[in-house]
């Protein structure tokens, strides 16, 4: 039996009435743990915010990023191409800056399959930024499909791509863009 335990028997208290703690309020632990950040060293709290960051960043790119992405894309390219688009998985890598699209496909009006890929693989280069230029370690594009059908009136079946396209207002002022590959593979 623990002393104090026995102390406690023999003045006849059953209870442990005499040790009681008061519950701090919210106000107060906050202040307190201000206080205990504030005392560390300098070093160690920039240590711990670019920490808390890069965690931030790793689950935002890892987690949080993919399905608002693949939402996005299954959204915005089924209003643009006026078909159903579906993506199977975006995989996000932000500390490698590479993106992922697996299972992408595009239908035909008709129902069937009009163009499609198992995955797509794109592997930007970080140091591009410095060069102000977009430059990617990879491209690789495996298990390409698509499928061109003539209808019985004699049009193909993306000619309402080619005619929505050719409608599509024209910028005033295009800029061009700066794009370079290491390498480009597509399928096996």
């Amino acid at each position: 039996m623990w002393p104090v335990a026995r102390l406690i028997s023999r003045v006849g208290y059953s209870t442990y009435t005499a040790f009681t703690v008061k519950n701090p309020s919210l106000s107060q632990l906050r202040q307190e743990s201000e206080r205990s950040f504030k005392r560390l060293p300098r070093w160690l709290r920039w240590l711990l915010w670019c920490a808390g960051i890069f965690v931030f960043f790793c689950v935002l790119g890892f987690f949080v990023a993919p399905p608002i992405v693949r939402g996005q894309l299954e959204k915005r390219l089924s209003e643009q191409l006026h078909r159903r688009v579906t993506v199977g998985k975006v995989r996000i890598n932000p500390l490698t800056l590479s993106v992922s699209l697996e299972g992408l496909s595009v239908a035909d009006p008709a129902g069937g399959l009009f163009v499609g890929w198992r995955r797509l693989f794109v592997d930007f280069d970080a140091f591009s930024f410095l060069l102000r230029e977009w430059r990617f370690q990879e491209i690789a594009l495996d298990g390409f499909a698509g499928k061109i059908a003539v209808a019985k009136d004699g049009r193909l079946n993306f000619s309402d791509l080619m005619e929505s396209l050719g409608n599509a207002p024209t910028p005033t002022k295009p800029q061009p863009a700066k794009a370079r590959s290491e390498e480009r593979r597509v399928g096996k």
